[in-house]
């Protein structure tokens, strides 16, 4: 039996059930149910111990089995698996329950419960109360003791964002010298606790079966996790149309697969979020977010939940062996790939929050768009593996950094710094001579280092900084907008036009440092302009000549390569929506013809995996270019 984080397809059943459901599992075959899952192409399958309404599904004597079940759920599950060499997971609700007491649920700076009131009402219970010691571990050693489960699987290990105010939290960074006032404070404090909580829940586990694995739902949204090293894997929880987006998964993931452990991509088989019941995601979508997550190198997950009669859907299990076992198929180009990165976005303050910030999601947008090959990275990475480090709008300030930034250049590395980051460039290079106005500013464009721009003052809606750079080649300068007499004053709109040209810089490049005097990352993120990316673009040529790749595909496609011993293995991930206005939508592959994939290199030929279809290349300076058939959907090509 393969362990879970050796998994690359894996089921992850919900079975959150109130107490008040009078046919629970009435349905329930064994036999059918693992036969469903295996057809529809998983190799694993996390099913539920206790749920977030804080129920058993098995006899427990420490926790609250569900009123209304009479069976033995997970050892039928965990037994009917295991007879078709499905791994089993065991889902253990930690943060969650209705049962636990009032005093240890998490609670906000003004004192109020906090809960999931758009899934299930779901009271958070705080990791720091008793609930662990009273139910979480007991729960758990019954689930070993009694089970041949290959991982304990725990869940809502979580605190928001502005993190738990609850008395064993304030207490807990009394004794430990935070400030609850301070976000860095709370920060480290709600890591601090979740590392707690893994500790624990290891060590239990290392005295009943050492052999088993352990996984904990929640350190993805933490810069260096602690407790990573007691997981055995990272999942990265990500329904991009239930409210995570298109963006969370690839920006998060290229971070948490540079920490040494494997991750896993989750997303569902519902049209929105986790328990959409009735509705199903279209082959088109699920395969855009499956095929997102092997172009990070991740393992694919697929969340469903199961009905509470206890049957599976099958047309549900039949849309998602459409997409999984074609996958399975891709195993041995995909197994053991190691994704490779050319250049690395530097995390700033806090931009480890549940959600990437704009200035973090604008860098990976644009990346993605230039078929840059790039990880994230912290303050303690080698930032010697690669080409280029990015800072977009904002840094550590610290001498530390700057010092290291200012070796990194030393070193031969390229930087692209934007907005705020100048607080962390060589003075000598570039410097501050006054702050930005915040009001929207012009830029005009010096030369045609960025392409094919429309020559007129272009809009910086943030406002631009001012800045002396001696000696640095001058890209890019200010244009100013008219001056605001009174608050009277204004044209069709609050925005000033542009009224004269000058010479103060807004974009400058210093041999190996380019650095634009405006947040272009968060502004080309939240507004979207073509120019902003055009110049982010022209800014990543200047700095990176020669990349990995060099290939003709559309704006908003991806392309990712992974290296699998001599070969290079590209995942090629289509996007094309439908238009509207509500719930994202990808309905449809349309056939694309002309399309070239190249990588820099010299290859013997190029094949279509699993295919094996081969495809013609030619070479073009340091590029092997494969030129593909019409392309209908994700496609995998191979170079060896």
């Amino acid at each position: 039996m393969k362990k879970l984080s050796e998994c690359t397809r894996r089921l992850h059943l919900d079975f959150h059930n109130p107490a008040g459901v009078p046919d629970l599992c009435a349905e329930f075959d064994p036999a059918e149910f693992a036969e469903t899952i295996a057809r529809a192409g998983f190799d694993s399958a996390t099913v539920f111990a206790q749920d977030s309404q804080g129920h058993g599904y098995f006899p427990t004597e420490v926790g609250v089995r569900h009123p209304q079940l009479t069976r033995d759920l997970l050892g039928e599950m965990t037994q009917a698996l295991h007879a078709h060499d499905i791994t089993v997971g065991s889902y253990i609700s930690v943060g969650c329950s209705s049962y636990a007491r009032p005093e240890w649920l998490q609670v906000d700076a003004q004192g109020h419960p906090r809960c999931f009131a758009d899934q299930g009402g779901f009271s958070m219970v705080c990791v720091n109360s008793p609930y662990v010691e009273t139910n979480v571990l007991p729960l758990t050693a019954e689930v070993l003791r009694r089970y041949p489960v290959d991982c304990v699987w725990y869940d809502m290990l979580f605190f928001f964002d502005e993190g738990c105010h609850c008395p064993y939290c304030l207490e807990r960074m009394r004794q430990h010298g935070l400030d609850p006032d301070k976000p860095v404070d709370m920060r480290r404090h709600m890591r601090d606790s979740i590392d707690a909580f893994v500790e624990k829940s290891r060590r239990l586990a290392d005295t009943i079966r050492p052999d088993v694995e352990m996984t904990y739902n929640g350190l993805s949204i933490h810069e260096r996790p602690q407790g990573i090293q007691q997981a055995a894997y990272v999942d990265v929880e990500a329904l991009a149309t239930g409210g995570w987006g298109y963006f969370y998964f690839p920006a998060k993931a290229r971070y948490l697969r540079t920490l040494g452990k494997p991750i896993a991509g989750m997303t569902a088989a519902f049209h929105e979020n986790w328990g959409d019941f009735g509705s199903l995601k279209s082959r088109a979508q699920l395969e855009y977010e499956c095929y997102t997550f092997l172009a990070a190198g991740s393992a694919v997950g697929v969340g469903d939940q199961l009905p509470p009669r206890g049957r599976l859907e099958p047309a549900r299990y039949t849309r998602i062996g459409e997409v999984l076992n074609p996958i399975a198929a891709l195993d041995s180009w995909i197994r053991d790939a190691r994704p490779l990165a050319e250049a690395a976005v530097l995390l700033y303050p806090l931009a480890q929050g549940q959600f990437p910030g704009e200035s973090w999601a604008g860098a990976c947008k644009v990346l993605l768009e230039a078929k840059v090959q790039f990880d994230t990275v912290d303050l303690d990475a080698d930032w010697s593996r690669y080409s280029l480090l990015i800072l977009p709008d904002q840094a550590y300030t610290d001498a530390t950094v700057r010092e290291k930034i200012a070796a990194y250049l030393t070193g031969g590395g390229a930087v692209l710094a934007s907005g705020d980051a100048l607080s962390v460039l060589p003075a000598e290079l570039v410097a501050p001579i006054g702050e930005a106005s915040g009001d929207p500013t012009y830029l005009r464009v010096r030369g045609d280092w960025a392409g094919d721009i429309p020559d007129i003052p272009h809009v910086v809606k943030c406002g631009i900084r001012p800045i002396n750079a001696p000696g640095a080649e001058v890209l890019a300068t200010v244009v100013a907008p008219y001056a605001r007499p009174d608050k009277t004053f204004f044209y069709s709109s609050p925005q000033l036009p542009y009224a004269r040209e000058s010479d103060q810089p807004v974009i400058i490049q210093s041999g190996k440092l380019l650095y634009l005097a405006a947040p272009l990352f968060g502004e080309y993120w939240r507004r979207g302009y073509g120019v902003h990316r055009q110049l982010l673009l022209g800014a990543l040529r200047q700095l990176l000549p020669d990349p990995l790749t060099h290939s003709a595909l559309p704006l908003a496609w991806e392309q990712a390569v992974l290296a699998q011993g001599e070969r290079l293995v590209n995942v090629i991930v289509p996007y094309s929506p439908v238009r509207g206005e509500g719930a994202p939508q990808i309905e449809e592959w349309p056939a694309v013809a002309g399309l070239t994939v190249g990588v820099r290199g010299e290859y013997d030929g190029a094949y279509l995996a699993p295919s094996g279809e081969p495809v013609t290349v030619s070479q073009e300076g340091p590029y092997t270019i494969a030129k593909l058939p019409p392309v209908q959907g994700p496609v995998v090509v191979v170079f060896e």
